[in-house]
């Protein structure tokens, strides 16, 4: 029987647990902006983290708060990021990430609305009160710091890569619709609130 190297075994692991935390994280930044829940998106970033966006640039707080608070809650209907490919390269306790996401933004049909989320110059004559919906092709590139055992971002970038813009032409009857009652909602009123609520209420013990 060949020796066991219980300490490459243990490190392994340990790089293992390191990326796994660092994707949840990832996650979970997204889910809290989608939901507008700040806190879930505060608890992603370290207090004395970065945020490195031009309009936006400030600690964690004051990022988080002006992105869901005062933009994504007040002048969008609805967001959604969905994260691909994600790159983790592990130094000690620093990691630097590279996150792919596409991302969905759908505005209010008014034109503050709209000019909030393309500016005017995106916007032709006679629809400026249209629903219009952008969705953007971008990348997170961060760097995460492990404290006491924890990973959070220290520091994150935004990259563009290409976007697309046009009239929101969604439904939401008829067809899969009718057979499906649950709807994306924000804070305590989406579905995955309330059956995470359900759940701990049933558990044994």
């Amino acid at each position: 029987m060949p020796d066991i190297d219980l300490t490459a075994i243990i490190k392994r692991v340990e790089e293992l647990e390191a990326r796994e935390q660092i994707r949840s994280v990832i996650g979970r930044y997204s889910r809290g902006v989608d939901r507008t829940e700040p806190s879930v998106t505060h608890e992603c970033i370290w207090p004395d983290g970065r945020i490195m966006l031009s309009s936006l640039e400030g600690t964690a707080k004051d990022y988080v708060d002006a992105l869901i608070g005062d933009y994504v809650e007040e002048a969008l209907e609805a967001t959604h990021h969905l994260i691909g490919n994600i790159i983790i390269d592990l130094q000690d306790d620093v990691a630097f990430t590279e996150s792919y996401a596409v991302a969905h933004h759908r505005a209010h049909p008014t034109a503050r609305s709209n000019i909030l989320m393309v500016g005017t110059s995106n916007i032709h004559p006679g629809r400026e009160q249209a629903q219009l919906e952008l969705i953007i092709g971008m990348r997170y590139i961060d760097r995460f710091e492990r404290r006491d055992g924890r990973w959070k971002i220290a520091e994150r970038r935004l990259v563009f890569d290409w976007s697309q813009l046009g009239q929101y032409s969604g439904i939401d009857s008829g067809g899969l619709y009718d057979g499906t009652p649950l709807r994306g909602q924000r804070k305590a009123a989406d579905p995955s609130n309330h059956f995470r609520a359900v759940a701990s209420q049933t558990q044994p013990g």
